[in-house]
């Protein structure tokens, strides 16, 4: 449970702290929890040490360590650790991404508690505090936008990513990046993209150093407005309230995930009327911030 900041596992239905096994494995699980908090500051979320990463051992070994891991890391968990300000709009959202961790890692399940999956790399990184819950995705901190890629994507893009980043002094580091959790979705829905704008507005006011935020995906492609509309205030919320969006690449052969969940993205891809694309979406800070503040005072304060 989370209360007033920490996580606590002795206000739990469940058992407590997870047995990692021999005292030597339990050390291990210490030593690397440890290493986590001490070592992974401004890391990207995927990253693991390297005693990890170069490991090999059975399954059931490493699910005990993984056990282990998260264990120790659940229970010293807490937001006066946070390296950032951390507004209380997004520390609400912990409570239920640390019970839906410890729920998977009670679970004992060996195919899904190993440390080369995604998902279980975005744990880590969320209890370490290189990801942060904002509600429909997560906020990756201290994340540079990739310069060359977008000012030589397209030939036709130049002039207005160089007015964009370098004229307009929006810089193309530090931001917030946004990425999708496979197990954390809940949100991903136009109402809650819209709560998602106005915590990311409030994270950025509340730490200045940061120059905006950023995510790149097929799901702010503008032919999306034709193919599936529903997905459009992806991208015409923030570009019509001072975000911009840059094409990346294409992605000739649909492995992005565009296919994936719709009959009609697959069958216009078959028919070679629809060929998914990649575009960057940057919301610069004054602008977000503005647009958070407008739509407050347009709710009476309130959230709309």
């Amino acid at each position: 449970m989370f209360v007033n900041g920490i996580y606590s596992t002795a206000m739990q239905s469940s058992p407590g702290p997870i047995d990692t096994g021999s005292s030597d494995h339990a050390m291990d699980a210490v030593t690397l929890a440890k290493q986590f908090a001490r070592d992974s500051s401004r890391k990207s979320y995927m990253w693991l040490p390297d005693s990890i990463r170069h490991r090999a051992g059975d399954e059931a070994g490493e699910c005990r360590l993984v056990e282990g891991v998260f264990t120790e890391l659940l229970n010293g968990f807490t937001l006066d650790s946070a390296p950032l300000a951390i507004p209380d709009s997004i520390a609400n959202l912990y409570a239920r991404e640390l019970d839906r961790i410890e729920s998977v890692i009670a679970s004992g399940d060996e195919s899904s508690l190993r440390f080369d999956l995604d998902v279980r790399q975005k744990d880590l990184a969320i209890l370490t505090f290189r990801l942060i819950p904002v509600g429909a995705e997560f906020a990756e901190p201290w994340s540079a936008i990739w310069k060359r890629q977008v000012l030589t994507a397209r030939p036709g893009q130049f002039y207005r990513a160089w007015k964009f980043f370098l004229l307009g002094r929006h810089g193309f580091w530090p931001y917030f990046q946004l990425h999708m959790h496979q197990e954390s979705h809940d949100d991903f829905h136009e109402a809650g993209w819209m709560e998602t704008y106005m915590r990311l507005a409030e994270l950025l006011e509340c730490n200045p150093g940061h120059r905006g935020w950023f995510s790149s995906s097929w799901l702010v492609d503008p032919a999306l407005e034709q193919v599936s509309p529903h997905l459009s205030h992806l991208r015409t919320v923030p570009a019509a309230n001072g975000g911009e969006i840059f094409y990346m690449e294409d992605d000739p052969e649909g492995k992005t995930g565009a296919l994936a969940r719709s009959r009609t993205r697959r069958r216009l891809f078959e028919e070679g009327s629809y060929r998914p694309r990649i575009y960057l979406r940057v919301w610069p800070r004054d602008a977000a911030i503005a647009w958070w503040k407008s739509r407050m005072e347009g709710a009476g304060n309130g959230r709309p």
